[in-house]
């Protein structure tokens, strides 16, 4: 006999729907080895890339990790697990990002955000503690909530990146456009008084 419907849209779907979460969580988790830490290796510098997207992403993990804990022991141990995962790796990402940044300036910069995003990680750790599991003020899914809005704002720090581009090619584009309009407008002008000294030539005195 197979299994009955009920049974597996309850605790079968449910335990289905998590394995199949945390391997695509992992999978992207690994996906920077091939995309960030491959090119800055072969390279031997990060270029023109920023840290600010890992620095995200690891406090979107400890803030995950901290929702899973924080709701134990409700079938949340893997996914406590592959946060724990995330939040090494991240780190890792950061420590190679670091050891292959050219400019010292950018290197100290970047460590002080790093500093203040642990910083960050220690305080809202201590918070979920004491707030979520011993006091009970806050519940589990503000939690969720703050984890849901930093994994978010990981797809939206890429964009920033491209802003000076954006606006260079945006600048480019209207610095074209104008000479084109100044270039047709100042033929149009020529044309018009070149008919006129025409005029004014061949007219009797």
């Amino acid at each position: 006999m197979g299994v009955p419907c009920s049974k597996f849209t309850g605790g079968n779907a449910k335990f289905a729907l998590g394995i199949a979460g945390n391997a695509t969580t992992l999978a992207l988790l690994v996906v920077p080895m091939f995309t960030f830490v491959r090119p800055v290796w072969n390279d031997g510098s990060v270029g023109d890339g920023t840290v600010h997207a890992y620095l995200v992403a690891m406090f979107n993990s400890v803030m995950w990790a901290l929702y899973a804990a924080s709701s134990l022991p409700a079938g949340t141990l893997p996914f406590f697990y592959i946060n724990e995962v995330g939040v090494l790796l991240q780190l890792v990402y950061i420590i190679f990002y670091l050891g292959f940044a050219t400019e010292e300036k950018q290197r100290r910069h970047d460590l002080v955000l790093l500093l203040a995003v642990d910083a960050v990680c220690v305080m809202m750790t201590a918070l979920v503690y004491f707030m979520v599991m011993v006091t009970h003020r806050w519940s589990v899914t503000f939690v969720a909530v703050i984890a849901s809005a930093f994994g978010a704002s990981m797809h939206v720090i890429p964009l920033f990146d491209l802003v000076p581009n954006i606006v260079g090619i945006v600048s480019a584009s209207l610095q074209i456009l104008v000479y084109l309009a100044y270039r047709v407008h100042g033929y149009s002008n020529r044309r018009d008084k070149g008919c006129g000294l025409e005029e004014l030539t061949v007219s009797p005195v």
